[in-house]
């Protein structure tokens, strides 16, 4: 407590407090409660960062944002004459005959 009351040097110490009492208790407390008490602080902490937080750094504050990366314009390449092709193959009329995996094995 005499640390708090009287910092040593150019300490500043700044007490962060939920505006309304926590749910959970020193011990035997269960989950949801600690949950919602976690949620709580980081809350109070998060408010203290954007309001009074700001006002103690000498430094602008880091953006979470990423600078755009600017990409050149996309390139289309014409597709190989060959791949607009139609194939022309004869088709026969016995099904094995159009199975190029086929092979004489498979007759029964």
């Amino acid at each position: 407590l005499q640390f708090i009351e009287k910092p040593p040097g150019k300490l500043r110490i700044f007490e962060i407090y939920p505006p309304k009492p926590l749910h959970s208790i020193a011990l035997g407390s269960r989950i949801p409660a600690l949950r919602e008490d976690y949620k709580l602080g980081r809350l109070c902490g998060r408010y203290f960062l954007a309001t009074v937080g700001k006002l103690l750094t000498e430094k602008a504050p880091l953006t979470r944002h990423l600078v755009p990366v600017v990409t050149p314009e996309s390139i289309v390449i014409p597709p190989a004459p060959v791949a607009n092709d139609t194939l022309v193959a004869e088709v026969s009329d016995a099904p094995q005959a159009n199975d190029p995996t086929f092979n004489n094995e498979d007759l029964a």
